[in-house]
């Protein structure tokens, strides 16, 4: 379960952005520093997770059911609540100028198609803006369908919730996904 559950979108998003950093000049801007952020919200949040309680005012059974969902979708929304970064703060280009397109591929795949190229360079934005909502264009490539089932499986509104969370979006209703997510990115 491991294996399917979490090792399979590790390796999904490892393919998706390979070694490319986070930022320019801040936090996690080495080579693979956008994979290394990505992984510690994951596991921060899905730790953090452990000590809330999501589903508070459903039934017994019911909260039996979601609870574990609640946590993996914690787990997800910490993986990729930053992939936005890729798509709105920089260009990632090869040797002859061709640009990723980071919302139709994998790098890791469009480097793959281009014979002979062994090196890419990340191009910053100079006016990036906050497009969290971008990062929802590459969920569906880093998360297996039968792992969205499994988090749909336990309530209609889980996963409606963590695209919100990972878009950014926070709700008039309080949202424990949200504060636990957003909570972790501003520590």
């Amino acid at each position: 379960e491991f294996q399917r559950r979490y090792l399979s979108v590790i390796e999904r998003l490892a393919a998706n952005i390979l070694l490319i950093p986070a930022s320019e000049t801040e936090t996690h801007n080495g080579p693979g520093g956008l994979f290394r952020l990505c992984l510690e919200l994951a596991f921060y949040c899905a730790q953090a997770a452990e000590g809330i309680v999501f589903a508070g005012r459903a039934t017994a059974e019911d909260r039996r059911r979601e609870e574990p969902r609640w946590r993996y979708a914690a787990f997800i929304a910490g993986l990729c609540c930053q992939l936005h970064r890729c798509i709105v703060s920089m260009t990632v280009v090869i040797e002859h100028g061709e640009v990723w397109p980071a919302v139709q591929e994998p790098l890791e795949g469009w480097l793959a198609s281009h014979d002979g190229i062994d090196r890419y360079f990340v191009r910053w934005k100079k006016q990036s803006h906050q497009g969290g909502a971008s990062a929802g264009l590459m969920v569906t490539r880093i998360v297996p369908a039968d792992c969205l089932q499994y988090i749909q499986d336990g309530s209609q509104r889980i996963i409606p919730i963590m695209m919100d969370v990972i878009a950014g979006i926070e709700t008039r209703e309080r949202q424990p996904l949200f504060e636990l997510v957003n909570g972790m990115i501003n520590r």
